[in-house]
């Protein structure tokens, strides 16, 4: 049900990702997206959890589930980022993902909590 909710909000930051993803500027584009994701998750009550594979319906991987849209996007980025060297090769997108996860749901209850997460 959460899938059906978020899966439009969560196609836009798919196309943000895939837009910083034609930056020439590599090194900033994913933190961009990451701050995006946190902004987004902290202000939208519930979809810190979705993000993560457990939460969603049991079942294989659908490639239009909010979590395998933000993993496809964000992990280009990434790649992009460890390409650079401007992250470590032993990182993944699930790493990211659920560091967003961990962050969202102390940002959510404050009202400067985005500024907060940003640090």
């Amino acid at each position: 049900m959460l899938e059906a909710l978020f899966h439009d909000r969560v196609e836009a930051l798919y196309a943000q990702a895939r837009e910083l993803a034609g930056d020439a500027e590599l090194d900033p584009a994913l933190v961009i997206w990451l701050r995006a994701v946190v902004a987004y998750a902290a202000a939208t009550w519930g979809l810190a959890a979705s993000l993560l594979p457990g939460v969603r319906d049991s079942g294989p991987p659908d490639s239009d589930t909010c979590h395998a849209m933000l993993s496809d996007a964000g992990g280009e980025l990434l790649h992009r980022a460890q390409e650079a060297g401007a992250v470590r090769l032993e990182v993944s997108i699930t790493d990211l993902l659920t560091l967003v996860n961990a962050i969202s749901p102390v940002t959510e209850q404050d009202a400067g909590g985005t500024a907060e997460a940003n640090r």
